[in-house]
């Protein structure tokens, strides 16, 4: 697979990690890299840009963390299929209470009515 990454601006106040992150997450979004893709290895992305692979590693840390790539050991760095959604325990409490007509209390003492 040849990608055209581009290069690292010197000049950018962005951090060089977030500038290779912003690259790859561009390639991911405008389809250049497919759900289950490989994305080059850390040693050819640290050549390509010429920078360590701390730094690569950092980029797709954040990448993994938004859940746009999954990283799997001895294997590679792969592009999801779809980021997962998430759901945090306090949205479902609120939604029951919603749903039961008990929407909550406002900064009033009263009661907010749906």
């Amino acid at each position: 697979m040849v990608l055209d990454l581009g290069r690292i601006d010197r000049s950018d106040d962005r951090a060089v990690f977030r500038q290779v992150a912003d690259m790859l997450r561009e390639k991911i979004q405008r389809g250049e890299l497919q759900p289950g893709d490989r994305l080059p290895s850390e040693a050819d992305l640290a050549a390509h840009f010429e920078i360590t692979r701390m730094t690569i590693r950092n980029a797709i840390q954040d990448l993994e963390n938004e859940g746009l790539v999954v990283s799997e050991h001895g294997r590679g760095v792969f592009v999801r299929a779809a980021p997962p959604v998430r759901r945090l325990a306090s949205d479902r409490f609120a939604r029951a209470h919603r749903q039961r007509g008990k929407a909550g209390v406002s900064g009033r003492g009263g009661a907010v009515r749906p």
